[in-house]
């Protein structure tokens, strides 16, 4: 969550939570399915879920039908969603996350009893090089390609965050 947001008056999503729900927002257009938004405040405050309801209602026009506001973490996603939606009869869903995400929140869902048709979005991985306009770059343009950035930095940091989240889903289950 971004918590100091001035420009909405408040706190908003912030970058990576927005990648989701736009891609949640676009589904369910397409679709016509209902929403169900999962997130908690780990750190206190609003919940990630209520904050992702107001923006998904009030920047693409979609409505949300349930919200889950108490989970802390995947597992929690996987399981509060399911006391929400098995009573209704609702097994089968569409689950929206970053792609290097994917893997643990499936098995965290399927182990909740869900039939997940996973939804991934902002992949970390760019055209195929043959694919790219200028295939034959100049010097300068091979040292750039090749130097650290901090795309790669974040695509690092949240592959071994992924990596122990499967390793503790392992272990726990």
């Amino acid at each position: 969550m971004r918590s100091h947001a001035p420009e909405f008056g408040e706190g908003t999503v912030n970058a990576r939570t927005l990648e989701r729900i736009r891609y949640g927002a676009r589904l369910a257009r397409k679709s016509g399915l209902p929403v169900l938004v999962s997130g908690g405040a780990p750190q206190g405050g609003t919940a990630e879920a209520e904050w992702m309801k107001r923006s998904l209602q009030e920047d693409f026009g979609i409505t949300v039908r349930w919200v889950e506001a108490a989970s802390l973490d995947t597992r929690e996603n996987a399981l509060l969603s399911a006391r929400i939606l098995h009573p209704e009869g609702l097994r089968r869903i569409a689950l929206v996350t970053h792609a290097a995400h994917m893997r643990r929140a499936e098995a965290w869902f399927k182990s909740a009893g869900f039939e997940v048709l996973p939804a991934p979005t902002a992949y970390f991985t760019d055209k195929h090089p043959d694919d790219a306009e200028d295939s034959q770059p100049g010097a300068s343009g091979l040292f750039l390609a090749a130097a650290p950035s901090m795309s790669a930095a974040y695509a690092g940091w949240y592959a071994i965050h992924e990596w122990l989240g499967l390793l503790a889903f392992r272990l726990s289950s």
